[in-house]
């Protein structure tokens, strides 16, 4: 049976405090990928939300947030994601004319 978490008003599961059991994972995902994540500029919300999505794996819950973390800074890298909001698109100023955000 899963566990019924208490979500504050106007709030989501992000906002809940960090559980030990998660602080592990956490710091272990930092030992294991630190400067990916520093490089990347990743969230810690980003991660709060990796190691609560995964935490149905309670058996390599961190290899398995690690794995999954690692995946998607590769899928980062080999898309250049991080150069997305700096790159001089030729039809930028067509494109906002329809989408102004």
């Amino acid at each position: 049976m899963s566990k019924q978490v208490k979500i504050p008003a106007g709030g989501t599961e992000e906002n809940l405090p960090i559980t030990p059991e998660e602080q592990e994972v956490i710091d272990y995902l930092y030992s294991q990928c630190g400067e990916a994540l520093k490089k990347h500029s990743v969230s810690f919300l980003t991660i709060i939300r990796f190691v609560r999505g995964y935490s149905h794996v309670k058996t390599k819950w961190k290899e398995t947030v690690v794995e999954y973390i690692s995946n998607f800074l590769k899928w980062r890298e080999d898309e250049n994601v991080d150069s997305i909001l700096t790159n001089n698109y030729p039809d930028l100023k067509k494109f906002r004319t329809t989408w102004p955000h």
